[in-house]
């Protein structure tokens, strides 16, 4: 096996979200992994993404699109453990955890441990669940797929695969950013700063003097200029690219 600090170098050189990708695939199949998958749990309005399952993976074709047809994500165990968890999870625990969960029907039980057989039969019988949440909130994570059923877990291994992923993930997200800063008008920058307040629309013709249709209509215009369809991700957007400020409605 390869150093592993020899496998951050190369994720941390590479010159594109492809290349990160395909470093870190080559670093994971030295820990016995076959396929790898980073999927955006929630929206990113840090990089204009909307939530996306595989936003960047080499997981068979067929699987991909089985998975997507049958809403698989809306019951699939790791997925509800990268939510729970905030550390690197083999999928044996998620899959144990979801099924024990009392909460859970026994009708959904069974749709779970069908899909879990499917995968295995797809070359997905076993992997780990690495989770990321940004400080914004922004929920991501990696998933790492084996044909055989891992045996002996090793959390040091876990650990390092973690790191690995860690390392991954914010060289490739580094390739995806937002454009640069848009203009907005001074109008539009208070509709913006009003609304990170917490305010509404009839409380920001009142804060600024317009009416409600004209507050409408500068949100329109934000939301062709920031790429945004909704007043959250404008907001989070703004306050990211330091259009607006939380202190005092101070205009920036």
């Amino acid at each position: 096996m390869e150093d592993l600090g020899a496998h951050v170098e190369r994720i941390l050189n590479a010159l594109s979200g492809e290349e990160a990708f395909q470093m870190f695939y080559s670093a994971v199949q030295d820990y016995g992994y076959d396929n790898a998958c980073f999927t955006l749990i929630t929206d990113h309005p840090s990089i204009d993404r909307a939530a996306m399952h595989g936003f960047t993976t080499n997981y068979p074709d067929d699987w991909m699109k089985f998975y997507g047809e049958q809403s698989l994500f809306d019951i699939d165990p790791v997925v509800y453990y990268l939510f729970k968890k905030q550390t690197a999870f083999y999928w044996e625990e998620a899959t144990r955890t979801k099924l024990a969960d009392e909460r859970v029907a026994p009708i959904v039980r069974q749709k779970i441990q069908t899909m879990m057989n499917l995968a295995a039969d797809a070359g997905l019988a076993d992997g780990i669940g690495i989770p990321f949440v940004s400080h914004s909130g922004e929920i991501s994570g990696v998933g790492l797929s084996r044909r055989e059923v891992i045996k002996d877990p090793s959390y040091s291994e876990l650990a390092e695969v973690n790191l690995l992923a860690t390392v991954f993930k914010d060289r490739f997200l580094s390739f995806h950013k937002a454009d640069d800063c848009p203009a907005l008008t001074n109008r539009e920058r208070e509709v913006l700063c009003w609304a990170s307040e917490g305010k509404t629309d009839v409380e920001i013709s009142d804060q600024i003097g317009i009416s409600e249709p004209a507050v409408r209509f500068h949100w329109s215009n934000i939301f062709k200029k920031l790429q945004v369809t909704n007043r959250l991700m404008a907001t989070t957007k703004a306050m990211r690219l330091n259009l607006v400020t939380l202190q005092r409605s101070r205009l920036l």
